[in-house]
């Protein structure tokens, strides 16, 4: 059994050697979905600081914004992998064509896997990172499987019990520190960008790290038995 470290490494290794395969499919991908994301958060955000409710749903409703985009180009990325892994020699168009029936599902599992996250962030933060790992190979059973949403998000439940304290360590050692990079990209950019510049960039970095994650996740996905195709 592969060390969460290794993983990392060659996970880093087949996204560097094909980034700008990976790029090419995927940039238009992400500064459309997040130029859409923003302007729909935009037009929510409508707070009413004396109504309580108003401010929770404006809160769920972003969240739930950023998910659905988040998983779009998560789903198109696995989309582009499984062709990659299969060699089908499929275009962009074509990919994205093949994909298309099955939007409507993939928004419905993104909806019902980030309203247990976010009522679990509302407990008290821990169930919701905790239900978040529960469900990360959510999205591979729907693209890799082809399962309907609720099979994809139970299935997932279900195999990563195993493989929790892997996932742990290895979205840690990617996230925190991107985490540090954002604040101190804030920090900076906000004394010379405009806002929504600022937040456009990054949003396309954080998307671009979100999909090196997914690298990462597969291979742990991978490593439990679970490969493609």
């Amino acid at each position: 059994m592969l060390e969460h470290n290794q993983m990392i490494k060659e996970s880093w290794g087949f996204f560097k050697d094909n980034f700008f395969a990976i790029v090419k499919f995927m940039l238009p991908i992400i500064i459309v979905t997040s130029i859409i994301g923003d302007i729909l958060i935009e037009l929510l955000a409508f707070n009413d600081a004396d109504n309580k409710e108003i401010q929770w749903l404006t809160m769920y409703g972003y969240f739930l914004i950023k998910a659905n985009f988040y998983a779009l180009d998560v789903a198109l990325f696995l989309h582009f992998m499984k062709n990659f892994f299969d060699d089908s020699g499929l275009s962009s168009k074509q990919m994205l064509f093949t994909f298309l029936p099955r939007l409507p599902l993939l928004f419905i599992l993104t909806t019902l896997a980030a309203t247990a996250i976010f009522g679990g962030i509302i407990l008290l933060i821990i169930p919701g990172i905790y239900i978040a790992f529960r469900f990360s190979f959510a999205w591979m059973y729907f693209t890799f499987d082809n399962i309907n949403p609720i099979s994809s998000l139970i299935k997932s439940f279900r195999e990563t019990k195993e493989s929790a304290e892997m996932l742990l360590k290895a979205m840690a050692v990617v996230i925190i520190p991107f985490i540090f990079f954002m604040v101190f990209y804030i920090i900076i950019a906000s004394s010379f960008l405009h806002p929504y510049i600022s937040n456009f960039i990054l949003s396309i970095l954080s998307s671009i790290v979100f999909l090196f994650l997914q690298v990462v996740i597969y291979r742990i996905y991978s490593q439990y038995g679970h490969e493609i195709g």
